[in-house]
């Protein structure tokens, strides 16, 4: 058995750390790029979201490097991520491709029946040591990919926090023990703070929210968080991998992450209405209310919860005075039209500012 799934930012960091140690080869798709993208819109239909067209591409390119499972999530509501599966299972099956494929969703004694299967004669104690371990991994990555937000806008040599992070994140990946993850984080801490820095900048705050996938994936949103971070940014986002896992659960869903959020969306949107929606209205509130300088909306064509949420921010923005920049994507956006905006969006930003400083004088 060779398990694959797509990429979707770190997160697969978890899945990798989780069947290494259940004893089954892990076969990743290859990182994700212009080829990934080109086979995924290439064979789904035409109407399909960017994410759908993305994660296609990813487990055609493991299929043809020797994977021979698929492991995908699913789930329910008005975002299509629930039909991922079903959709391209159909597109797959009719390219000739031999696999099987495991779906993971809401129902936990389910999940927990197939993934006692895929760990290979485990015990409960060593699947549960592997899920911890799994997603310490992943905790560790992220906290990493936070440090990287917080000094990239102060770096004097651009491009030098990317490395670093790179070469964490090289670090980290080739950990498989608790012991080893340990030395790896004080090595990758140590490799990032080392980064030359010129503190005496004040850069602008800017908030990233939007649609999981076009959040998390880098490819897929133009790496637009590292090139606001070069231009000065400071960046912070709601969406992360760990407390998406957490979510799945049901008691995590109604108390964990996301309650903060609901919380604060709820002036504006009083119920959940699938996929981030509620997390992007409730996180613009609370990053006006810190006062952040801005927001970034990203979203897929054609997302529904975005759309609703694109709706909403609209008032946000006039009620809580915020600049809101709004980032819809599909395969056929191109790199200079986003940093041209995002250019523009940070002088916007960069002249609200000054013109406040004069003010209060």
């Amino acid at each position: 058995m060779k398990i694959t799934f797509p990429h979707m930012g770190t997160i697969g960091i978890l899945g990798e750390a989780i069947f290494k140690r259940f004893g089954r080869e892990v076969i990743l798709p290859p990182k994700t790029s212009k080829r990934t993208l080109t086979l995924g819109s290439r064979y789904s239909p035409e109407f399909a979201c960017l994410p759908l067209k993305v994660t296609l591409g990813n487990l055609i390119e493991a299929l043809e490097n020797g994977a021979d499972t698929i492991l995908m999530l699913a789930a329910s509501g008005p975002c299509r991520f629930g039909y991922y599966a079903t959709l391209q299972n159909l597109i797959l099956k009719n390219l000739d491709y031999e696999y099987e494929l495991i779906t993971l969703d809401y129902n936990m004694p389910n999940n927990l029946r197939k993934l006692k299967r895929l760990a290979k004669r485990k015990n409960c104690f060593q699947i549960g040591e592997a899920f911890r371990f799994g997603f310490l991994k992943l905790l560790t990555m992220e906290k990493m990919e936070r440090l990287a937000h917080r000094i990239r806008p102060y770096e004097i040599k651009k491009g030098s926090t990317t490395k670093a992070y790179e070469e964490t994140s090289r670090i980290i990946r080739r950990t498989f023990s608790f012991k080893k993850l340990r030395q790896a984080r004080r090595k990758a801490t140590s490799l990032l703070r080392g980064v030359s820095l010129n503190r005496t900048r004040n850069p602008l705050k800017i908030g990233v929210v939007g649609e999981t996938y076009t959040v998390l994936e880098p490819y897929v949103n133009l790496e637009v968080e590292r090139k606001l971070g070069e231009m000065g940014c400071e960046i912070h986002r709601p969406v992360w991998a760990t407390d998406y896992i957490i979510s799945m659960l049901p008691i995590f869903n109604r108390w964990g992450p996301r309650r903060k959020y609901r919380k604060a969306a709820r002036p504006y949107l009083k119920q959940e209405v699938g996929g981030e929606c509620i997390v992007s209205i409730g996180g613009t509130v609370l990053y006006a209310r810190g006062g952040f300088d801005g927001i970034v909306h990203i979203a897929p064509f054609t997302c529904l919860p975005e759309i609703v949420a694109q709706g909403i921010l609209s008032k946000v923005k006039k009620e809580l005075n915020i600049p809101i920049l709004t980032l819809v994507l599909d395969e056929h956006t191109a790199q200079a039209g986003l940093v041209t905006r995002l250019e523009a969006f940070v002088d916007l930003l960069e002249r609200r500012r000054n013109k406040k400083v004069i003010g209060d004088r």
